[in-house]
């Protein structure tokens, strides 16, 4: 009602009701109906507004959720809140909430919910192409890393689901996609502290391993640094009919890690499958 007739004298009375009896529910046992008190007080002000006031009581939500393990308030707060974020384009605080509250439902096994959310925003599925006891890169990691791809609306969410998988598969601690030719790559997404941007120019000040990255264009393979090396990366070329258009670039922050024959053979895969995904949504900030 909230979403569908927020202006509506019905809504309205209802939703009196409904916070007045989650009120007197809160007073008497906040650990249990606190979360949910605050979870409608935001959901009503992101419908009737102001911004402000919705965050205010979605933030308290997740808050009083997490520190009372209600996973499915705490989840539902997650979404209300990236919804506020989305409204006001703050696309980067939007997907850590989405993001959060896809892995809150995925370990509730509520499976429609996630379905729905991963239909929506196909970046949230996991993307992690090698898993233990397996050889090479694993089928249904494959399988939906090539349904997130298909899915993918907007060079962010693109951009997205690439870096993420990156991430997922090796454990890298960082991760950039680079794109254009061999002589004028540029940094266009990254992968770092837990989150991916995209880069607001070519001429964003980023440190990798240029000897890597130069290596695998030249080379049209893929390049990692020296076994024991201080700066573990690796570089894969990213080509669609012979013609090199990016590079996928990932690193370890802690000396004498590597990636595996399987990693890098997954990182393969995803630049095969990502290449021609990449091409239909190529651009360049001026």
């Amino acid at each position: 009602m909230m979403q569908q007739a927020p202006r509506e004298r019905s809504t309205a009375r209802f939703v009196r009701q409904t916070l007045a009896m989650h009120r007197k529910l809160a007073n008497g046992s906040p650990e249990n109906y606190g979360a949910a008190h605050a979870l409608v007080q935001g959901a009503w002000a992101r419908a009737r507004g102001p911004v402000r006031r919705a965050e205010r009581h979605l933030h308290r939500a997740v808050q009083l959720a997490e520190d009372n393990q209600l996973l499915m308030i705490g989840a539902r707060a997650h979404e209300e809140a990236a919804a506020v974020y989305a409204e006001t384009g703050r696309t980067t605080f939007r997907d850590h909430m989405l993001h959060s509250a896809y892995q809150r439902w995925l370990s509730l096994g509520v499976s429609v919910r996630t379905d729905w959310l991963a239909r929506e925003h196909p970046w949230l599925l996991g993307h992690d192409l090698v898993h233990p006891g397996t050889a090479g890169v694993d089928p249904v990691g494959a399988h939906q890393l090539l349904r997130a791809l298909s899915g993918a609306r907007t060079p962010a969410d693109l951009d997205n689901i690439i870096l993420q998988s990156v991430v997922d598969t090796t454990g890298a601690s960082r991760a950039l996609l680079l794109t254009g030719p061999a002589d004028d790559l540029w940094i266009r997404a990254s992968y770092d502290d837990g989150e991916v941007a995209t880069v607001d120019g070519p001429w964003a000040e980023m440190s990798y391993t240029t000897q890597v990255v130069g290596d695998a264009t030249t080379g049209g393979t893929p390049r990692s640094s020296p076994p024991g090396s201080d700066n573990p990366s690796i570089a894969v070329p990213i080509r669609l009919q012979d013609k090199l258009i990016g590079v996928i670039y990932a690193e370890h922050d802690q000396p004498g890690g590597y990636f595996t024959s399987d990693q890098e053979e997954a990182l393969t895969f995803l630049c095969a499958q990502a290449a021609a995904p990449l091409s239909n949504v190529s651009w360049r900030p001026d």
